[in-house]
């Protein structure tokens, strides 16, 4: 009301205003039952039976007879779920554990709310949920899944009801699901083995799922083994097999295949059999062609021939022949006959030889043919030479001889090589040389000429003195 220079009140207006020196401070504060507007002197009035507030909502402290609730009211009994405590100053309500309905001093339930589904656990004096209904940390307890006795959240139960079992998502049945089957013994619900889509508690498939998982009962009426097209890969659902196969074992491996396909060699299942294989109507296999075939109709008739291997078409016996120069190993390719060879049946046996060839008696073919052999133009051979010759251009008609070798000269006249002075033929290839002192001789024991200093006897040999009773 009244102030100095410092702005410290010196008096108020208990009357107008509603205010009271505050020695403490030099304020003009609310008296009890009003509250600072703080947009005028006047202090409002607080609500009915608070002593002292902050707004016309809340009050700090109550008259006597009231409680402070836990809405910051003042209330002549406590609410439900909450108890009186005594404060420092006044009495006030405090709020329950949120699971109480009604409790004492120590925060301990003295009774529990039906229609929050709990009921009072008397060991621990708390209002647990009840049976079919789990505790959501509100005052009111949620209900469990269907089945559920006990739970702790709506998709975990812990037990089931009578006539219910848990499966393996922790939910309660009626009736195991497809896949699993009821386990007496732990009154739940078990995998069935993965190819069952029922089973019984020994683990024998009762029924198959030929829809989904493309299986169908076995004979032995045990397992769910996977109709013609799939395989078992160890999963629930068949795996689908390679195109065209019937049966399989894995993705790349078929054991038998669709009409109109054949098991080829990389075990998959083909329309056409590759290159050196036909297709067997038989067997639904790629069989093996003959050896020297690129394609065949059968076993016994190629089709087509490979020039990487060296061979050509026969169209009369419908085999695969070498090439000229190539000859049969009992190998897919021909293999190279000797050089100059055009037909051959090993590596050292020519049957003909190219043109510029000729064939020797060793059967093997050369451009040239060999000293004491001239070539036979018309047979294509290398034929021997007369005896006499070291060369020459038919059997008869030498072109050399040899005086170091075979102690011939070549005869023009003749053409042929007829033996060195003091050597005779007798043939053979190589001359014999004549007695000691003969200068021409028809054989080892008779002369016809003889060398200068040896003379003549009747008896054809060549002495230096003549014997008794002749004369030179």
């Amino acid at each position: 009301m009244t102030c100095d220079s410092s702005k410290n009140c010196l008096s108020c207006d208990e009357v107008n205003h509603h205010r009271r020196l505050f020695n403490q401070t030099n304020r003009c504060l609310p008296l009890p039952g009003f509250y600072e507007t703080y947009s005028t002197p006047i202090c409002a009035s607080c609500p009915q039976q608070c002593n002292m507030c902050l707004n016309a909502t809340v009050c700090t402290s109550c008259i006597s007879g009231y409680y402070l609730s836990i809405k910051s009211t003042c209330e002549s009994i406590c609410q439900t779920r909450s108890i009186v405590v005594v404060g420092s100053k006044q009495l006030a309500c405090q709020k329950c554990p949120y699971d109480c309905y009604q409790c004492d001093i120590n925060g301990r339930c003295v009774s529990c709310d039906p229609n929050d589904h709990r009921v009072m656990n008397t060991e621990t004096f708390r209002c647990v949920a009840a049976v079919g209904y789990f505790d959501s940390y509100w005052s009111v307890c949620l209900s469990c899944p269907s089945g559920c006795k006990t739970c702790v959240s709506r998709t975990l139960c812990t037990s089931c009801n009578s006539g219910y079992f848990m499966y393996i998502d922790k939910l309660c049945y009626s009736s195991c699901p497809n896949q699993f089957y009821f386990d007496s013994l732990a009154l739940n619900c078990q995998s069935c083995p993965y190819d069952c889509l029922s089973c019984d508690n020994h683990g024998s498939c009762l029924s198959c799922d030929y829809n989904t998982s493309k299986r169908a009962l076995s004979t032995s009426g045990t397992r769910c083994i996977p109709i013609a097209g799939y395989f078992d890969n160890s999963t629930y659902i068949s795996a689908s097999c390679p195109t065209g196969c019937s049966a399989c074992i894995f993705s790349s491996y078929c054991t038998g295949c669709q009409a109109g396909y054949f098991l080829a060699p990389n075990n998959l299942c083909v329309q056409s059999c590759p290159q050196r294989y036909y297709a067997d109507s038989y067997t639904k296999n790629c069989q093996n062609c003959r050896y020297d075939c690129l394609t065949c109709a059968n076993l016994y008739s190629c089709s087509s021939c490979s020039v990487s291997d060296f061979r050509q078409l026969n169209t009369i016996t419908y085999s695969c022949n070498p090439a000229l120069g190539y000859y049969d190993t009992g190998a897919s390719i021909a293999a190279n006959c000797p050089m100059g060879c055009s037909l051959c049946s090993s590596l050292t046996n020519c049957s003909f030889c190219f043109s510029g060839f000729f064939m020797m008696n060793d059967n093997l073919c050369y451009a040239q043919c060999p000293l004491r052999y001239y070539m036979d133009n018309e047979g294509q051979t290398c034929q021997q030479c007369s005896y006499s010759c070291y060369s020459c251009q038919t059997m008869t008609t030498c072109l050399s001889c040899s005086p170091q070798l075979d102690f011939r000269q070549l005869d023009i006249s003749s053409s042929q090589c007829v033996p060195l002075a003091g050597y005779y033929d007798n043939g053979t290839t190589i001359c014999v040389k004549c007695p000691e002192g003969c200068s021409s001789c028809v054989s080892v024991y008779l002369c016809t000429f003889c060398s200068t200093g040896y003379m003549l006897t009747a008896q054809y040999q060549c002495v230096k003195y003549c014997p008794p009773r002749t004369f030179s």
